[in-house]
């Protein structure tokens, strides 16, 4: 055998004892070789698998968010805004004011009806009714109260003027607690001085509206002194300044709403040197200690 054959099986051999202790590659922990298993039978089905489950998992947060969103805006969302009148922009117009029923229109002629002036025969149909009636129970029609105590109030300011005028010193006459109810008003005159309200009571008693007596009817009442001081007599006053007078005065009226223009004092008439009396209407009583012993 010659020497170029024994070395071609030499090669031979090393190479047989090379690829006999070759060892297969078992895949490592870190991913190394999966290419091959992604290879083999049932690799491609896995891979789709892995990424079809990575893919949900991205998308479920987006797809829970919108169906919240959903859902809340099926409960919460109307079907149709309302527009309102007030939104700016809007065509509708506002709402006209719904005009009172006739239900409600009767009772309110009534209560402007008992605010209209009555005529002599209905004032004296009430006159009758409620003359009898203590004061503070006759019922009070407010319309009239309000007229008619204004009325009092200028029937006061012009006895005041009228009877002092001229006086050197200024009256200290002062009208209080005016109070007006149907047929009847009722006022208080206070001074320290006594003559003082018999004078302005005088002149309040002669007054008349257009010539006519203004009066139906006129009474006086002394009452207590409000102040406690100087009392003399029960409920009388010292007439030196120190202590109060004090005349009730309740009125009744000949006619509703008189003219206030038209009032006026007549001057005291004088017969051989006498005063002309007051007005046959007119009364005037004195007495204090039933007034005390009201409450």
């Amino acid at each position: 055998m010659s020497e170029h054959d024994e070395d071609s099986d030499e090669r031979v051999v090393s190479s047989v004892d090379a690829e006999g202790s070759a060892e297969p590659e078992i895949p490592s922990a870190d991913g190394e070789g999966s290419e091959a298993l992604v290879d083999g039978p049932g690799g491609t089905g896995r891979a789709a698998s892995s990424r079809w489950l990575t893919l949900g998992r991205l998308l479920l947060a987006p797809v829970l968010a919108a169906g919240a969103v959903g859902v809340h805006w099926w409960l919460n969302v109307p079907e149709h805004i309302v527009e309102s009148p007030r939104d700016q922009g809007s065509k509708k117009k506002k709402p006209k004011p719904k005009r009172a029923s006739n239900r409600a229109r009767p009772a309110r002629r009534d209560r402007s009806a008992r605010n209209e002036s009555r005529t002599p025969a209905q004032l004296d149909r009430d006159w009758v009714r409620y003359s009898i009636t203590p004061f503070e129970e006759e019922p009070t029609r407010a319309g009239w109260a309000r007229q008619h105590q204004a009325l009092i109030n200028r029937a006061v300011i012009m006895a005041r003027r009228d009877a002092f005028e001229g006086a050197p010193e200024r009256p200290r006459v002062v009208q209080a607690d005016t109070h007006c109810r149907t047929v009847r008003c009722r006022f208080t005159l206070r001074s320290p001085y006594r003559h003082e309200l018999e004078v302005i009571s005088g002149a309040l008693a002669r007054m008349e509206a257009g010539g006519e007596p203004l009066w139906r009817s006129y009474a006086v009442t002394e009452v207590p002194d409000p102040s406690g001081e100087g009392a003399v007599e029960g409920a009388g006053a010292a007439d030196d300044g120190t202590g109060e007078h004090a005349l009730e005065v309740t009125v009744a009226f000949v006619i509703d709403a008189p003219d206030s223009s038209a009032l006026e004092i007549p001057e005291v008439a004088e017969d051989e040197g006498t005063e002309k009396e007051p007005a046959p209407a007119s009364t005037v009583a004195t007495n204090a200690r039933h007034r005390a012993a009201r409450p």
